[in-house]
């Protein structure tokens, strides 16, 4: 591998960030998709429900899967979500 090829694979790895999935093995890959076809089903479900009723248990819910996939998020950011307002980490 010429100096070329090296400057070439460390800005493509520079500029993925660490929140790409396209860098992780098919196999957490797939373990983190079907975490958020989860998360959406419940969602989806929760919206069925009233609001004040289940709005501890998602919140819990969008908690523990931020958590699994290594962001800690602040529960003011889990309420905007919830509120259905779009963020960036």
């Amino acid at each position: 591998m010429n100096g070329t090829e090296s400057s070439v694979k460390r800005v493509q790895v520079e500029e993925s960030g660490p929140n790409d999935v396209g860098i992780l093995p098919v196999k957490e890959r797939k373990a983190i998709f079907r975490r958020l076809r989860e998360a959406c089903l419940v969602k989806v479900l929760a919206m069925n429900k009233p609001k004040s009723l289940d709005k501890f248990s998602r919140s819990c819910s969008i908690s523990d899967f931020a958590l699994s996939i290594g962001l800690d998020l602040s529960y003011s950011l889990i309420e905007d979500l919830l509120e259905g307002k779009t963020s960036t980490i």
